[in-house]
């Protein structure tokens, strides 16, 4: 009599029974999904990765929205996050594995976005939030922004330097997307209104010693340098500038609002320190500052608020009919201001020079 092989039998029981488990489980999300008819927004997020201490606030923005959307127009608003840790190949098995008819799609992250881009074809409404570089918008895929690009803030900062008069500036910068935009950005912008870049210095993220880079800077004797980037790299050029005794002044974007970033720093570190970021709607303001990174948080809300916007003016999650009311909306006043969507897909909104004073920020006009 042959003996009976136990091993493979229970092998056999333990695959089939895993395989029904698995199938079983799929049915029931998928009939759990069907069952739910709020509309479902995609989060292609990092909540882990080197951005994360920028983006979490992204986060908070959204829950915060939520909440609100909740209170205005009823639970209509399902969230799903995948957290790609920024990484654009992870972002695009998520984008795979999670799509679904009619869906919302925001995107975060310049190199997810990049990645993400050549996917899209129309088939959903999708908003690029904490997005900075130029091109991250194209309106003709269902593509919006809802965030700063680092073009549209240059005539600010450049308003800035024309009235003080500065002529000679540096560009301290990262190696990513965000910070070569940024560069190119201001090179261009400063050189249009006559200045001189006098001396650009890359830095990698996260990268420890950048002494040398910034004496070697300050040797072409820069009247204002720019400074762009997040983490400790980005906090140790302005502790940095002081220490060597830089007494021009220093101008920087939004990531500046984080207290991961300004609370490390001193009253006299951050003197020189003009920081260019939304006009706030002070309301809003009042009410969730408590909360942190001012900037991310505004941009989490608004994006989301205004994908709740579009789905109540047309009543259904039809990509195309989302996307038209995207367009649409105009004189919307959330919690980076007022504004709304330009024909190329971008926001319009008012942008401030702010300095901190006391540990607060202040509009520059009034210091």
């Amino acid at each position: 009599m042959k003996k009976i092989n136990w091993k493979s039998i229970i092998g056999w029981v333990v695959a089939v029974f895993v395989a029904g488990f698995i199938i079983y489980s799929n049915m029931r999300e998928q009939k759990e999904n069907a069952a739910d008819q709020r509309h479902l927004v995609l989060i292609l997020g990092a909540q882990t990765g080197p951005a994360s201490p920028l983006t979490k606030y992204l986060h908070q923005g959204y829950d915060l929205a939520l909440k609100d959307i909740q209170k205005e127009y009823g639970d209509i608003i399902r969230l799903q996050m995948e957290d790609s840790g920024g990484n654009p190949q992870k972002a695009i098995t998520d984008f795979h594995k999670n799509k679904r008819d009619n869906m919302t799609l925001i995107i975060e992250l310049s190199p997810v976005t990049k990645a993400i881009q050549p996917l899209l074809d129309g088939t959903f409404l999708t908003v690029a939030s904490g997005v900075d570089y130029p091109k991250a918008a194209i309106p003709q895929k269902g593509i919006f922004r809802i965030y700063i690009d680092s073009a549209s803030v240059m005539p600010v900062i450049m308003e800035q330097l024309q009235r003080r008069n500065l002529k000679r500036a540096g560009i301290f910068s990262f190696d990513d997307d965000s910070g070569l935009g940024f560069q190119t950005s201001f090179k261009n912008a400063f050189e249009k209104i006559g200045g001189e870049v006098v001396t650009i210095e890359t830095f990698a993220m996260n990268q420890l010693d950048i002494r040398n880079q910034v004496y070697k800077a300050l040797q072409a004797n820069p009247e204002v340098i720019f400074v762009s980037g997040y983490g400790q790299t980005y906090i140790s050029l302005f502790r940095i500038l002081h220490e060597q005794g830089f007494k021009g002044l220093i101008v920087t974007p939004w990531a500046f609002t984080a207290p991961d970033v300004y609370q490390q720093l001193t009253e006299d570190e951050m003197k020189n320190v003009v920081i260019f970021a939304p006009h706030f709607n002070t309301t809003l303001t009042e009410a969730y500052n408590k909360h942190g990174h001012l900037t991310n948080i505004a941009y989490g809300y608004d994006a989301l608020m205004l994908i709740a916007n579009a789905y109540n003016m047309v009543q259904t999650g039809k990509a195309s009919d989302m996307v038209s009311a995207m367009k649409k909306i105009k004189a919307y006043s959330g919690f980076a201001g007022n504004f709304q969507i330009k024909e190329d897909g971008n926001n319009t909104n008012d942008v401030i020079a702010y300095v901190i004073k006391d540990g607060k920020f202040i509009p520059a006009e009034s210091d």
